[in-house]
């Protein structure tokens, strides 16, 4: 069937079109952590499993002109069962700015050793991987079905296959997750007596100056910022990010145990946590994408509790309202299964709420995509090229809405980027972030 998600949903999942690897519904379990930090959850016990624990590393290549060094880290529970999370930590530089990079682990949604065959899958159902461990090495192969750029004749992505080949990392040869590693904490925004304390991830990188926290997208978690956070903090900023409830490893209460996801909790979380964080002045707040959800919620409801709002490529119809009704939209099969992981992302992604009224300063940057990069030639569907021209119409049309309801706000489209536009345009975001924040006033 054709590929027919609506404009606003091809807005949101241009990362999907980028990068298998990028911001993928990464969920800990907290209570029991792994031995290494992963995204992950539980698995049924397994034989073995001392043999495949620890961290492996390899190189695929999915297409001539996209090499990816991919990291496997693999952790058991006391229980044995194992757990684990992949990421992607660079490209080529050939399509560094259309390729996303991130070091946000894409979570495991099953993973067994069978004697020596070794068996993967994502949560999403959009990568698999199939090996076999020989001592210090896993050969086998690496499926995506996230696509690169190829769509058949019926708009679907087509499966890419890699040879995907591990070797397991020491000291001496452990490829960084992340370039600077921020200092991790935790701050507790709720106690209940039925599903427990919930305690939000914090990543800190301490440039010093003014604070800024930071909320990633609705498919990550706070080490999206892995670059972006500390090249922030080099120029004088005291620079936070945070992981909502149940993304990274941020507790992750279930839905079904009647924890909320709502944008009223998702709110008063950050609300929280900046407040438990003791600044010394309000945060400039930075959110990408679903991120805007929260940067709304606080500048509608608690506006003086922040200096300022940066939205990066982040308003879409849960994140501002001019009164016109939202555009309808479909939402991925992948959000339709019955794991924990999928409920929260359900329970977070589903609903709505209108905001109006969000208080200024504020700074817009709506991202622009454009077919001419280098990676899309590989575009063998006129389809894609069809829903790419149809999204910066929509690009467009949000822009000009928002201008329109908030004449006061500093709105800037970046051409030539892709959503995650702090990656893909990273100094270019970083110069208009910082460009905005010193006309701000002084605090007091």
């Amino acid at each position: 069937m054709k590929l027919s998600l609506s404009r606003a949903l091809v807005a949101v999942s241009r990362w999907l079109y980028a990068l298998p690897f990028l911001l993928a519904f990464a969920c800990a379990t907290p209570h029991e952590p792994a031995a290494s930090p992963v995204e992950a959850i539980h698995h049924r016990p397994v034989n073995g499993v001392e043999e495949v624990v620890g961290q492996w590393q390899g190189v695929a290549e999915l297409t001539p002109n996209i090499r990816l060094r991919v990291i496997l880290e693999i952790s058991a529970t006391s229980a044995g069962q194992l757990t684990g999370a992949l990421y992607s930590i660079d490209q080529t530089v050939t399509t560094q700015k259309t390729v996303d990079q991130s070091s946000d682990g894409k979570e495991l949604a099953e993973i067994s050793l069978n004697g020596a065959e070794l068996h993967a899958r994502s949560v999403d159902g959009k990568w698999a991987y199939e090996g076999r461990q020989h001592g210090e090495r896993i050969d086998g192969v690496l499926s995506v079905n996230s696509n690169f750029g190829d769509y058949d004749s019926e708009g679907e992505t087509v499966e890419r296959k890699a040879q995907l080949n591990f070797v397991r990392a020491t000291v001496a040869t452990m490829w960084p997750l992340e370039p600077t590693p921020p200092k991790v904490s935790f701050v507790r925004v709720e106690q209940t007596a039925r599903y427990g304390d919930v305690n939000l991830e914090v990543l800190d990188w301490d440039g010093g100056g003014r604070p800024l926290v930071l909320l990633a997208g609705g498919g990550a978690n706070a080490r999206a910022y892995y670059r972006f956070g500390p090249n922030l903090a080099a120029l004088g900023y005291h620079v936070y990010a945070i992981s909502r409830r149940g993304w990274g490893n941020s507790s992750a209460p279930d839905p079904d145990d009647g924890a909320r996801y709502d944008p009223d909790q998702l709110g008063q979380d950050v609300l929280t946590a900046i407040e438990k964080l003791k600044l010394t002045q309000p945060p400039i707040l930075v959110g990408h994408s679903r991120g805007g959800v929260e940067l709304s919620w606080i500048g509608t409801r608690h506006p003086s509790a922040v200096a300022a709002l940066i939205y990066l490529d982040a308003l879409f119809f849960w994140s501002f309202d001019d009164g016109q009704p939202p555009k309808e939209k479909e939402w991925p099969p992948f959000l339709a299964g019955g794991t924990k992981a999928q409920r929260i992302k359900r329970a977070a992604l589903t609903h709505r709420m209108k905001f109006t009224g969000i208080q200024p300063p504020i700074l817009a940057i709506f991202g622009f995509l454009n077919l001419s990069r280098a990676a899309f030639s590989l575009t063998r569907d006129k389809d894609f090229a069809q829903d790419v021209a149809e999204d910066n119409e929509f690009v467009t049309e949000r822009e000009a809405r928002f201008r329109n309801a908030y004449p006061q706000a500093e709105v800037i489209r970046l051409e030539d980027s892709t959503h995650n536009l702090f990656m893909s345009n990273e100094a270019e975001v970083l110069r208009l972030v910082n460009d905005f924040i010193q006309r701000l006033p002084r605090s007091k």
